[in-house]
């Protein structure tokens, strides 16, 4: 496949998961978002140049962190995840999320 349209795919892809509506993120093994799509900034209300490249996924997920580092763990190791879990917006509100 020529490179340019290995770059417009790529950038076509980029922009359908930057505007889904389902939180879809990228955390490295050191736990540091290198990605985080428009819902994660909605739901949590924070800027993606405050989170991206800075914030550990423990600041984002506050009190939720302890509840879901089973799942983190898993994943790291290699694991498919899948759960339910309630998650607090910025707005107050609870959305249930399905984590995978």
């Amino acid at each position: 496949m020529p490179a340019e349209i290995n770059k417009q795919l790529f950038e076509l892809g980029f922009d359908v998961t930057k505007h889904t509506v389902a939180m879809l993120a990228y955390w490295d093994k050191n736990l540091i978002c290198r990605f985080a799509n428009n819902a994660y900034f909605e739901w949590f209300g924070v800027r993606p140049e405050d989170m991206i490249n800075k914030m550990h996924i423990r600041d984002i997920l506050g009190p939720l962190y302890e509840k879901n580092l089973v799942h983190i763990n898993g994943a790291l190791n290699g694991k498919v995840q899948v759960f339910e879990r309630p998650i607090p917006t910025s707005d107050g509100k609870t959305i249930t999320n399905q984590g995978i």
